[in-house]
């Protein structure tokens, strides 16, 4: 078993060691945003059954999420077209 898990991690290094600093980063920044992404199925569990939200107040501040993202998502676009592309031309 031992020498599987040393082949195995040979592999890895092997297949992913050339990587930049700057990848692993990135990579490492997309771990932590989606893990923080697994909070939301629960938050409405603890906001009902925790914090004793009615399910009314639950399902209003669950949308309040939603629409905040849905905002940033169109927000951080317009930014990145007039800001990001004028800097990169």
């Amino acid at each position: 078993m031992k020498r599987f898990i040393k082949q195995v991690i040979e592999l890895y290094r092997n297949a992913y060691g050339g990587l930049s600093n700057s990848a692993w980063m990135l990579a490492f920044i997309m771990f932590v945003n989606r893990a923080g992404s697994m909070v939301m199925p629960f938050l409405s569990v603890y906001l009902k059954e925790g914090l004793d939200f009615s399910l009314k107040d639950t399902g209003v501040l669950m949308s309040c999420f939603g629409l905040g993202a849905m905002g940033g998502s169109f927000l951080g676009a317009i930014l990145q077209i007039n800001w990001v592309n004028s800097k990169c031309r």
